[in-house]
C-alpha cells in the first residue's frame, strides 16, 4: 500500500511518515498543527526517508522470496509488486526534486531509485530517467 502512495507524490507534496509506516501526502505550506505533530513525535525528512528506505527493502526482500517460487498465484503477486516499484519510482523522482537542497539527502534518494530501477527494470537500467536528469 505504501509503494502506492509514493507513486502518487507529485510536485508540491511531502511524504509524512506516522509511526514510522503510516504514509500519508501533504502540501507543501503545512499548517502550524502538522509542524508541531512532526516536531512532538521526533520526525524529520531524514527519518521519513529511513522508513521509505525500510519499506523498499522489504519490497525486495518480498520480490525475492517471490521469484524463487513458480506456480501462478505466486507469479501475480510478482506482477503487482513489479507493477508499483515501478509507478512509485516516478514517486521517488518527486521527492527527490522536493528535497533539492538537500544535497545529503538527494544522494540518498538517487541510490534508491538506481536500486528501485535495477529490480523492477531487470536489465533497463535506464528505463525511467528523466530526460531533466544527466545520464552518468
Amino acid at each position: 500500500m505504501n509503494l502506492d502512495v509514493i507513486s502518487k507524490l507529485e510536485d508540491g507534496e511531502r511524504i509524512s511518515v506516522r509511526e514510522g509506516r503510516f504514509f500519508q501526502l501533504r502540501r507543501d505550506g503545512y499548517s502550524i498543527p502538522d509542524f508541531i505533530q512532526r516536531w512532538w513525535s521526533g520526525a524529520n525528512r531524514h527519518s521519513d526517508f529511513r522508513a521509505i528506505r525500510d519499506l523498499y527493502a522489504a519490497a525486495f526482500e518480498s520480490l525475492d522470496r517471490l521469484q524463487k517460487k513458480s506456480d501462478n498465484a505466486t507469479k501475480a503477486d510478482l506482477i503487482m509488486l513489479l507493477k508499483r516499484m515501478r509507478a512509485s519510482e516516478k514517486g521517488l523522482h518527486v521527492y527527490e526534486r522536493t528535497y533539492g537542497e538537500d544535497v545529503t539527502l538527494c544522494a540518498r534518494i538517487c541510490r534508491l531509485r538506481e536500486q528501485v530501477r535495477l529490480r523492477a527494470f531487470p536489465g533497463d537500467l535506464n528505463a525511467e530517467i528523466k530526460e531533466d536528469e544527466p545520464v552518468i
